[in-house]
């Protein structure tokens, strides 16, 4: 590759280096040790090519409807690149299917009051026996041990 062809790769078309690299098939020391003695600066990372584009048609297909991954995808540009321009112009997303429901799903009830009496007698009748407390805290959603605690306060009571 001549001098002029890098030239041109690395200021008119703004290759990375890891691509001249890749093109040189040498090391990327080699490949910027040649740029700096051709007289040309070396970039700082992560700015290989900072391409100029045209947001207004790209955010107009989205206000148009189009979501911002088929926006994306019919610019070629990045999803997130395109979000965050939305947000620099105030352009608040669409979130989800505009065919869905708005509403609220329906609300379980709050569960009902466990009825002292009947519990300590459910839990009496264990006769803290492990298996059936076991059966008694998971039916009533809790550990073991807790269980075998309230059982004990139960016969303590009696």
């Amino acid at each position: 590759m001549t001098d002029d062809e890098l030239r041109a790769l690395w200021l008119d078309l703004g290759v990375s280096q890891r691509e001249i690299k890749q093109m040189l098939k040498c090391s990327e020391f080699i490949m910027l040790k040649r740029i700096l003695a051709m007289g040309l600066e070396r970039r700082p990372r992560g700015t290989a090519r900072q391409v100029f584009v045209d947001w207004e048609p790209i955010i107009a297909d989205y206000e148009g409807g189009l979501s911002v991954a088929k926006v994306a995808q019919k610019h070629n540009v990045c999803r997130i690149a395109l979000a965050k321009q939305m947000g620099i112009r105030g352009i608040v997303r669409r979130y989800g299917s505009t065919k869905r429901s708005l509403a609220l799903p329906p609300t379980k009830p709050p569960p009902k009051a466990p009825d002292l009496a009947t519990e300590t007698s459910r839990i009496l009748a264990t006769k803290g026996k492990w298996a059936a407390l076991a059966d008694f805290a998971k039916s009533h959603g809790i550990t073991q041990s807790e269980a075998q605690r309230r059982y004990h306060t139960a016969r303590a009571a009696v």
